[in-house]
């Protein structure tokens, strides 16, 4: 992981391949910019293919902590996503039908 992030770093930089990235020290200070950073994320998308929040670099800004977060992240399970609620359910199957059912229960 650490030496992929490293070569996806160098490549946003447009380092050559005699340069290196510390991965332990902000990416802000080995030359990252905001546009940079946001590119760089952008290719971490295409190649997890997921979306990663904008903000990603900043909330983790050296390589090791990416990576970190990247492997934490892969190994939690995610959350199954909250039930409906009645009155969305029934809001749903008045689209459907086109009735007033939610007042046809009430009554």
């Amino acid at each position: 992981m650490r030496s992929y992030l490293q070569e996806l770093g160098r490549q946003t930089l447009g380092y050559g391949h005699g340069e290196t990235i510390a991965p332990d020290k902000p990416l802000a200070e080995q030359g990252f910019d905001s546009l940079m950073s946001v590119e760089m994320r952008n290719r971490l998308n295409r190649a997890l293919g997921r979306t990663l929040p904008a903000s990603l670099l900043f909330d983790y800004p050296t390589l090791d902590r990416i990576g970190r977060h990247l492997l934490d992240s892969a190994l939690r399970p995610e959350a199954p996503a909250p039930a409906p609620s009645v009155a969305d359910i029934l809001d749903e199957i008045d689209s459907l039908i086109g009735q007033p059912l939610a007042q046809s229960v009430a009554e």
